[in-house]
Order: C-alpha cells, then sequence, then structure tokens
C-alpha cells in the first residue's frame, strides 16, 4: 500500500463540567450450602436457589425473584469453587397465583399456575371478575427468551382461579390456598408466613366456597419450589430463540496476579444457541469494576479454548468498557461454547483490585436475536501484585530468498531468552502471516528435532509443544522454522511475526503466570521472525502499491470548544477510498496538547471507520511539539469502497481551560 500524502489538522479548546463516583465492597464468601438455600459467590451479583437435585437455578429477573421471596435477606454467600460445583438446572418461573404475565409482543394475558402453567383469562370482564378493577396492575411481562421456560395450558373458564391462587371471602380473614380442586385453609398466620407467601398476593373475592383438603398447618415443600425440579417450569437454560448466557462454572477463582503476567484468564461464560438456528455473536462489550486504574489491564482478549477470536482491546478509562467489534463468532444450533475474558497486566507496581464481565444483556450484539441471562456477569475479583513475573526475549530478524515450490526449507530463526527472574516453559508460539499466503505445511524445530508442527487458522501458524521445554532463567535456546513454499510468484513476500504477547506461551515456573514477552520490533511492524522473499535472485523485493491506490478525503470539523469531561470528541473526520483490497497494518495519528506537561488531561484516542473501532490508545504521552502513536491492528478496505473515519479523544477534567487539542493523520507511517 502507497504512502497516504497529506496531514490534516484540527483544534478543539475546552471549557469545564463535573463528575462524581463511588465503590462498593462484597461480603466475604461462607460455607457450604443445603437444599433450600439462595446462593451466591463473592464479587458476583447473579443469586441462584439450590434445589434437591443439587443444582442451581437461574432467576431470570428480579420480577420472578420477588414472586418467590420479599427481599435477599436470606442469600448465603459461599465460596466459587462450591458455586461451581453446582450445575445450572435452568431458570426458575414466576410463583403461581401471585401475578399475571404477558410477553411484549403478544397482547394475551395469563395466569400462572404451578410448574409454569399458563392460562389465559380470555377476557378483560373476566379479569375484573376474578381480580378486580385495578387487574392490570398485577401484569407482568415476560421477557420473550424466557417465555418458552413455561408452558401454555387451557384458558380460564369464566369465574374461575388458577391453581395456586391465595383467596379469602369478603367479610372473612380467612385465608386459602386453592391447588386446582380443594380450598386449603391455612391454619394461622404462622403457617401463611411459613410458606413465604405474602398478604399482598391475597385476592378478596366475593364468590362463596368451603374449606376442603388438609388444613395447612406449617410449611409444606410442594407449595414452595422455585426449582420446580421435573416439571414444565424451570426449563433448560439453552431452551428458546436466541443465545443464553451463564457464567461457567469454569470460571477462574479469585487469585493474587504478578505485575506483567500475561494471557491470564479473567471470566468464563457460556454461551448457548437455540434449537431453531445458529446465532452469530457480532460484538461484545466487557466492563471492569474494582479499586484499581484500567491502565493496570494492558490488553484485553476474547478466547474459545486456545483460539482467540478477533483482536485485543484496551480499557476506555472512562467507561471501563473494552469493546470487541466485529467478531463474527458462530454459535451452532442447539450447541454451548464457553468464552474466556483473558488480560494482560502491564509491568510495573501493580496493586489493583479488578473485576471483568457483562452488564447486561444489550452488551452482546447477536445479529439481532434475543440475549438472555442473569445479568450482571461478572468473574471473581482479581488481586494485582508489586511483584513482577519474569521475562522472556523472542529475538532474531532474518532474511531468507527461497525458490517457489520447495518444500521442507528453512524460513525462520529465533532465539528464545529467560530473564533471570524464573525459569520459563515454552509451551506454545503463534505467528501472523501478513504478507503473501505462500507458505504452508510450517515445522518448528530445535537443533534437529521437530518440537511442533504448525496449525494454520486462516493468516495465523500455532505451534503446540506436546512435550514443553524448559528453560532456565538466563538461559536461552534457538528454533528454527522450516516449511513449504506454495503458489508463489516472482518477488512475492511474506512476513512472519508475533503480534500480540497472549501468541508467546511461556509459563514461569516460580509463580505459574505466562512470562512477560519482549518482542523485537522490525520497521514498525513487531516482525520478530524472518522475511521470506519467494525470488529467483538474492535480493529480498518489497512490493509497492500504485499511485492513486487509497485516496484520503477530509471532511471535518471545523475548530469548535468543548467543554472539560467531554467524550468522543471528534478531532479528525475523514474518508479512506480504496483502489483494489488493502490491508492497513500499522496506523500512524500524532496528537499534539498545548499544555504538553500534563500527560493525564485527554485520554482514550482511538480511530473509528463505521462505526468500528480500527485502533485505539487508552493513555498515551502528550506534548504540544506532537506524540506520535501506532496501532497494529489489522483492517481492510475492500476494492472501491469507501469508508468513514474519524479520530476521536475524551478530554479530562484536569485539562486547563483555553487549551487546544488538535490531531494529525501520519500518513506516512501507515
Amino acid at each position: 500500500m502507497n504512502k497516504l500524502r497529506k496531514i490534516f489538522t484540527i483544534s478543539v479548546m475546552v471549557l469545564t463540567v463535573v463528575v462524581m463516583s463511588g465503590a462498593l465492597m462484597a461480603p466475604n464468601a461462607n460455607a457450604s450450602a443445603q437444599a433450600g438455600d439462595l446462593i451466591k459467590m463473592d464479587g458476583i451479583s447473579a443469586v441462584y436457589y439450590l434445589g434437591d437435585d443439587g443444582k442451581r437455578y437461574v432467576f431470570p429477573n428480579e420480577a420472578t425473584y420477588m414472586s418467590w421471596y420479599s427481599d435477599f435477606s436470606g442469600v448465603v454467600t459461599i465460596p466459587a469453587s462450591e458455586l461451581q460445583s453446582y450445575p445450572i438446572g435452568g431458570n426458575v418461573v414466576m410463583r403461581a397465583g401471585v401475578k399475571l404475565v404477558k410477553i411484549t409482543t403478544d397482547p394475551t394475558v395469563y395466569a400462572v399456575g404451578p410448574d409454569g402453567m399458563l392460562h389465559s383469562i380470555v377476557s378483560e370482564a373476566n379479569a375484573i371478575d376474578l381480580y378486580g378493577a385495578d387487574w392490570a396492575s398485577m401484569v407482568v411481562d415476560v421477557p420473550d427468551a424466557f417465555f418458552t421456560n413455561y408452558e401454555v395450558g387451557s384458558p380460564l373458564t369464566v369465574g374461575e382461579y388458577p391453581a395456586g391462587q391465595l383467596l379469602k371471602m369478603e367479610g372473612s380473614n380467612d385465608v386459602y390456598y386453592f391447588d386446582g380442586t380443594d380450598y386449603r385453609m391455612f391454619a394461622s398466620e404462622a403457617a401463611f408466613l411459613a410458606n413465604n407467601f405474602s398478604f399482598d398476593d391475597v385476592v378478596t373475592t366475593d364468590m362463596s366456597f368451603t374449606a376442603s383438603g388438609a388444613t395447612i398447618s406449617g410449611f409444606e415443600a410442594e407449595l414452595f419450589d422455585p426449582a420446580q425440579s421435573g416439571t414444565t417450569g424451570g426449563g433448560d437454560i439453552s431452551a428458546g430463540t436466541g443465545l443464553s448466557v451463564a457464567l461457567s462454572a469454569a470460571t477462574p477463582a479469585a487469585s493474587t496476579i504478578p505485575s506483567g503476567a500475561t494471557a491470564v484468564p479473567f471470566t468464563k461464560f457460556n454461551v448457548t444457541a437455540s434449537n431453531d438456528g445458529e446465532i452469530i455473536i457480532d460484538a461484545l462489550d466487557v466492563k471492569r469494576e474494582g479499586v484499581g486504574a484500567s491502565s493496570e489491564i494492558s490488553k484485553l482478549y476474547i478466547y474459545e479454548g486456545d483460539t482467540r477470536i478477533g483482536n485485543g482491546r484496551t480499557i476506555n478509562s472512562s467507561t471501563q468498557v473494552a469493546t470487541f467489534s466485529n467478531l463474527n463468532y458462530t454459535v451452532p444450533a442447539g450447541m454451548t461454547k464457553t468464552l474466556t475474558v483473558v488480560a494482560d497486566i502491564a509491568a510495573g507496581d501493580q496493586v489493583g483490585n479488578h473485576k471483568l464481565g457483562v452488564v447486561n444483556a444489550s452488551a452482546i450484539d447477536a445479529s439481532g436475536a434475543t440475549v438472555s441471562g442473569s445479568f450482571p456477569m461478572f468473574g471473581n475479583t482479581m488481586s494485582l501484585s508489586s511483584t513482577d513475573v519474569g521475562g522472556v526475549d523472542i529475538e532474531g530478524s532474518n532474511s531468507y530468498t527461497v525458490k517457489t515450490g520447495k518444500n521442507n526449507v528453512k524460513i525462520g530463526r529465533f532465539t528464545v531468552y529467560v530473564n533471570n527472574t524464573e525459569d520459563g516453559l515454552v509451551k506454545s508460539l503463534r505467528f501472523y502471516n501478513s504478507g503473501r499466503k505462500i507458505l504452508s505445511n510450517l515445522e518448528l524445530y530445535r537443533g534437529g528435532d521437530m518440537v511442533a508442527t504448525g496449525t494454520q487458522d486462516g493468516d495465523y501458524f500455532t505451534f503446540t509443544l506436546d512435550n514443553p521445554i524448559l528453560i532456565e532463567k538466563g538461559q536461552s535456546s534457538v528454533f528454527t522454522l522450516q516449511g513449504d513454499i506454495v503458489d508463489a510468484r516472482n518477488n512475492d513476500i511474506a512476513y512472519l511475526y508475533i503480534r500480540y504477547s497472549t501468541d508467546v506461551e511461556v509459563e514461569g515456573q516460580t509463580y505459574g503466570y505466562n512470562l512477560l514477552p519482549t518482542l523485537s520490533i522490525n520497521s514498525g511492524t513487531s516482525t520478530i521472525i524472518d522475511e521470506i522473499s519467494s525470488t529467483n535472485t538474492v535480493q529480498k523485493q518489497t512490493i509497492t502499491a500504485e499511485a492513486g491506490q487509497v485516496t484520503l478525503s477530509y471532511n471535518g470539523p471545523v475548530a469548535t470548544n468543548v467543554a472539560k469531561n467531554s467524550s468522543d470528541v471528534v478531532l479528525v473526520d475523514f474518508s479512506i477510498t480504496a483502489g483494489s483490497d488493502v490491508e492497513v497494518e500499522n496506523t500512524s495519528l500524532i496528537i499534539y496538547d498545548e499544555d504538553g506537561s500534563n500527560d493525564d488531561d485527554i485520554s482514550n484516542l482511538e480511530l473509528v471507520c463505521d462505526g468500528t473501532i480500527m485502533a485505539e490508545w487508552a493513555n498515551f504521552t502528550e506534548a504540544s511539539a506532537g506524540t506520535t502513536v501506532s496501532d497494529t491492528s489489522v483492517w481492510s478496505i475492500s476494492a472501491n469502497d469507501t469508508m468513514n473515519c474519524q479520530v476521536r479523544v475524551d478530554i479530562e477534567n484536569t485539562k486547563d481551560e483555553n487549551d487546544y487539542v488538535k490531531a494529525s493523520i501520519d500518513v506516512d507511517n501507515w
């Protein structure tokens, strides 16, 4: 791709505004729960009902919870390991006789019977006759995604109450439970309250009836079972149209993490597609909470198993959210996949506490499908330590000239050096091929021994060592790459390099976390492995794009005044048009700040094209003479397409009044 030849600049001035913030502490975990308990784990707000079958049942929303309980005073906080030992049994349904329900897309109103059995109330006249003129205040909307947890039964006949209804006759204080056949009287107020009923749910009726069936004199399990095991209610969590989300039992326990640790799993959650079709997750917002700066986490990633989904993202210091866009991740129909939120911890004295998760259903873009689950959904709180993990250096940049069609030729050589902090166990390495796709059948060697075969996934080659190699602290080991050259034209060039620190899995043997890698930089592309030139000459060739292949047009805005604490302030608005398919492999901007001495008054710089974040910098150095920032996230522009882009930044409250901020597109370094 040829150089873009013009730099555009715009300035903004700032005024004043004020914000406030606060924090909430969580209780300590207690010991083991018993069947019938309400349970949760420390650091996560989701509450479950523990059934007699040893499974935990999910309350899909607060309205459902409050139909069974009047408050949260009985919730027992248990250790994460214990909570994870109880598999999810399904969703809790609305308690019988307490509310009327409907879904937002259908006006039909139902009375709820035991086990989630629904009965249409037939007409407004019948509703008034049964529940009074204020009957509409009893109606609760059930989200469409949870409606399949219920079963629609026969409509109510005129003057008929559903089983589970609490009743008393006008002029009498006696309260009855209608079980569908008998009107069972409560022997006392204590017996009524023992079954967790509320007098607010008792319907006064003008109909007459006679007490029948056994008197209720105390707690009876058949009257109170949120799990409703083996019935139509509490259906499997994967049922229904859309995507169900639940915290995985394998979510890592709370622990202390040393600074500089990479690829640290924070949160695991299960995503289940409904049986009627696959679900595509387009985007996901991950929220950070806890006492600590967002900059203590240098990068976040989403993984399925050992496979990274999309690019790494930084956490916005204002919203505390990392947005993963263009994921295009498919969950097959009726299947459950486990996604992991993985973090790199910044090096240095990091001592904050952090937890990561998904705040609500709208944080997941599932291509219009309904997203359901017990939100917010956070993993455990991780404490950071000022103790640093050891480091590992990946060194080596070499050039090779090879002929097309040759097999098992040497295409790379590099050294893995482990510093003096702790021994390192080399477990896997992942390389990105950013040039021509002329490589296949790659193998990793140490000396004369092949130690791993490359698995190709799109533009990546992953080498997983079945027998990991131990490198003692202060020592190094040399590795080579061999492979086949296929479908190459004269002067084609391929580049192999490591893009992210999570692509290096060298486990420290003292603290048990992946060592912090230092990647050698080559021409701004973080190239650490060799450039492979498939030519018939002895010189490496460089492909240069034709002039005019990429056109950049300035759209604005004009200089303007903005307030302090303003988010997403547009510094440059421009368009990019490509004459042919191109990949942008390095993005560079220059930021100018009149007050170059204050490095904390602008943050969350990002390049956004067609609504998608292409590059971002949560924190960066500011200087009046200009600061250059670069990002190696790869994104593409299709032939003859035009992308509308903006350079945006947040203005902090510490910005001096009447200062300016401006940005330039550093096109020579794209």
